[in-house]
């Protein structure tokens, strides 16, 4: 008897053992989503395309979007790139982690058509290809010449060893994919704050244009130019693209008929989504308690002191006295003896860009005022907080009043952006 139930209790472990091994344990893991179970309607497309709206693409730094290092504005860091000191040691390297994210979308994203029309997930599509363009740029920007990948690789696909696309021909296919992204995007202005549109799109691509085509325009018979270089190609897709924005009717130039102001007023409102100069910002809203801490908590006091930043001289010179000639021509000119003089008779954005003596720099509830001079310029270069290596305080972002509490949008993209470039 006692034989007779070891030998049934081994035939039934034997059972069990094979019946594990045919489906027991092939499951799906539960801590993790694979692409076979994803992908398969568009609240995942969207939920995925949401990794790429970052702080890096749509700038909150103190650096206003990045014009810090550049000749526009510096900071105390020398900049290598600029200077021509960048060495092998102190250089990026190059990261494909961002163009991977983007093409494993592409790989994966057509699931969704069995079960869902086209104008359900289009948008994010769309998305796709507006992000894949935007990372590409980025690459374009720092090498150059770059590969450029369109799908997913693995640790041996041969295309890692393919050698590096020519510059013009990435830009090329940056242009296609924001054409691509147009036509998948919302025609509608939208919120401005939540997802990217079609005009957006074709804003990046006037911008990616107009790099391009002045790249190859300025560089040509140098060894940073392309074969057989076309300027005009970009130059005319710009023009092409801002057009259609301009036609849409949906955005234009802000003014309250007050010029000595509206410059500055634009950059400080806490709400844009009845602005119709900004096409995309970004909102900041602590009670959502989600996302980037980065992305919901900027103070608007950012601009309270220089910290370090300034803009350069090369910009302050580039804006035009109130006659419409350059200061290098102007009788208007009033000379670079101080930073009041340098206001005087010019293009009413330079006082509205730049900090004076005698802007207000902290309004209290009685309405009296402190100035920058008289809280700023005294202590200029005396601390980090005050330190401005250029002598230019920047003014606009800046927000004086005694409610220092609540956080101040970020403009990544605005129509004047557009028009400035024509």
């Amino acid at each position: 008897m006692k034989n007779l139930k070891i030998a049934i209790g081994l035939i039934a472990l034997i059972t069990m053992i094979n019946a594990c091994e045919d489906d027991f344990l092939d499951r799906t893991p539960l801590d993790q989503v694979g692409a076979t179970q994803f992908f398969g309607s568009p609240s995942d497309l969207e939920t995925y395309v949401n990794q790429f709206y970052t702080r890096y693409r749509f700038p909150i730094f103190r650096e206003h979007g990045g014009d810090y290092g550049t000749d526009n504005a510096i900071t105390i860091n020398i900049n290598t790139r600029l200077e021509g000191t960048r060495t092998l040691d102190d250089a990026s390297s190059i990261s494909f982690g961002d163009v991977r994210a983007a093409n494993y979308f592409f790989d994966n994203y057509k699931r969704v058509e069995e079960d869902y029309p086209l104008e359900e997930y289009q948008q994010y599509v769309g998305e796709a290809h507006f992000f894949r363009a935007m990372i590409y740029f980025s690459l374009l920007q720092s090498y150059g010449d770059i590969q450029w990948f369109t799908t997913t690789l693995g640790t041996e696909s041969p295309e890692l060893l393919d050698p590096r696309t020519p510059r013009n021909i990435v830009a090329d296919n940056i242009i296609t994919e924001l054409d691509l992204a147009a036509s998948y995007l919302t025609e509608e202005k939208t919120d401005g704050c939540s997802r990217i549109n079609k005009w957006i799109a074709l804003l990046i691509q006037s911008r990616i244009a107009l790099f391009e085509g002045t790249w190859e325009k300025y560089h040509d018979g140098t060894p940073f130019g392309v074969s057989n270089p076309d300027p005009d190609k970009y130059f005319n897709k710009v023009v092409e693209a801002t057009t259609a924005i301009m036609n849409s009717g949906l955005y234009d130039i802000y003014s309250t008929g007050e010029p000595s102001s509206d410059y500055h007023d634009l950059f400080i409102f806490r709400d844009y989504s009845s602005t119709n100069e900004v096409m995309f910002w970004r909102k900041f809203d602590n009670a959502l308690g989600k996302g980037e801490v980065a992305f919901r908590n900027q103070p608007n006091h950012q601009g309270e002191w220089p910290y370090d930043y300034g803009y350069t001289k090369q910009l302050a010179d580039s804006y035009l006295c109130a006659d419409g000639d350059p200061i290098s021509v102007s009788a208007l000119f009033q000379g670079h003896d101080s930073l009041r003089l340098e206001m005087q008779n010019r293009d009413l954005r330079f006082n509205q860009t730049f900090a004076s003596q005698d802007i207000p720099w902290f309004i209290f509830d009685d309405g009296s005022t402190f100035s920058w001079g008289e809280l700023v310029y005294d202590l200029l270069n005396t601390s980090a907080q005050y330190n401005c290596p250029t002598g230019y305080p920047a003014r606009n972002w800046s927000v004086c009043s005694t409610n220092y509490v609540h956080p101040v949008p970020r403009l990544p993209v605005r129509l004047a952006h557009q028009h400035q470039s024509q």
